[in-house]
């Protein structure tokens, strides 16, 4: 300070009111000692008091016997008394023209006749006219012989006819304020119990969505790879049907399944090549070629046929002879009837003329072509065969 005088300097600290201010203002407001420090930059020991004013209300308030955390709980029965206004200004009866006699100092002399000390101390007397009045006319019902109801004006007729009706009113109020805190408390209990069912509910609301979406997302991919693996598969089999005899036998697959007729002449397939599963030729009556033609002229998609696999019971039927044959004919169950250009395999599998070009108006011949069938269908798939 010597050495600010020294060069002419002077200053107010008019930057620590903020520091103040915002000390003060942070506490009241709920902030905590420790982040009021952080804000000003305050360092433990230091002057971290001086700035904070602010009141440690909870610890005022849980040393009254109230609960601190709850401020609402803190209540005071006798601050409803209203104290009759003769007794009220019995009480410090000089203060008024104190108060007058200041304020006149005050215009006159300006800020040098300010005292911010004497003006607050007359305000607070002013309001302990109240207090003591509401305390002693509580005390006068406990204590009715303490010297301090010899004197004015506690030992007026008003002040005793305020005591007696005190007690009464204080009571209905400590009753109205402990249903007022129990229905408070109940109240909370309910909000805390509700609040807790309604966060386990959306829990598990959460858990089920993610257990969902994650399900979703497993269908998704599986969805997904069958997509791809049956894209892979079509092109596959667009690429297999460039041979001349796999784009003949799709022409014949094409033709309807719900054809019920099996005649000789529609499933015989006129060839002159000589049957790769037998050594019988027959020769082929004209009028078949014309029929065949204009039986495949009615082609749908080849994939309707292909994939259709029946499993007729095939131990009753046999083709040892054609003695045989037409003395089972009537007796033997038959084989369902297949669709034209189209014979039932031994184990029920269905195959084109094209691809087997068999002979069924031969029984001979068309019984070892079956017995072939058979063991040939040992060796390779049906479905790979079918390809053929």
């Amino acid at each position: 300070n010597q050495q600010k005088l020294a060069l002419n300097l002077s200053h107010l600290k008019a930057t620590h009111a903020g520091r103040g201010y915002s000390a003060t203002n942070a506490v009241t407001y709920g902030a905590s000692s420790e982040d009021v420090r952080a804000l000003g930059i305050w360092s433990q020991p230091g002057s971290f008091s001086i700035y904070n004013r602010a009141l440690p209300v909870n610890a005022m308030i849980a040393s009254a016997g109230c609960n601190g955390n709850r401020q609402e709980s803190y209540f005071i029965a006798r601050e409803i008394l209203e104290p009759p206004h003769e007794l009220v200004s019995a009480l410090f009866p000089w203060v008024e023209s104190e108060q007058q006699a200041y304020n006149a100092r005050l215009s006159a002399e300006g800020s040098k006749a300010q005292d911010e000390s004497l003006r607050c101390l007359l305000e607070l007397l002013i309001y302990l006219r109240r207090v003591l009045l509401q305390d002693a006319a509580i005390l006068f019902q406990e204590f009715p012989d303490a010297p301090i109801f010899s004197f004015f004006p506690f030992n007026t007729p008003l002040f005793r006819e305020f005591s007696a009706t005190s007690f009464t009113i204080i009571h209905e109020a400590e009753e109205l304020t402990r249903h007022r805190l129990q229905k408070h408390e109940i109240q909370e209990t309910y909000a805390t119990m509700f609040k807790g069912f309604m966060e386990t509910i959306l829990l598990r609301i959460d858990q089920q969505q993610a257990t969902v979406d994650r399900t979703s997302q497993q269908i998704l991919h599986r969805l997904l790879a069958l997509e791809n693996r049956f894209s892979i598969s079509c092109q596959i089999q667009a690429d297999a049907t460039g041979s001349r005899k796999r784009k003949a036998a799709f022409e014949e697959l094409s033709l309807p399944v719900s054809s019920p007729s099996f005649e000789p002449e529609v499933v015989y397939r006129p060839s002159t090549k000589v049957p790769r599963l037998g050594t019988h030729t027959h020769s082929h009556p004209s009028h078949l070629d014309n029929h065949n033609h204009n039986t495949l002229s009615h082609a749908v998609q080849p994939g309707d046929v292909i994939s259709t696999t029946i499993h007729p019971p095939t131990s009753s039927l046999t083709f040892s002879s054609p003695a045989s044959q037409s003395a089972s004919a009537d007796t033997s169950p038959m084989l369902p009837r297949s669709p034209p250009g189209f014979f039932y395999s031994r184990k029920g599998n269905i195959y084109s003329f094209t691809t087997f070009p068999v002979n069924p108006t031969h029984p001979g011949n068309y019984d070892a072509q079956l017995q072939a069938l058979v063991v040939l269908e040992d060796q390779v798939a049906p479905e790979i065969l079918k390809c053929y």
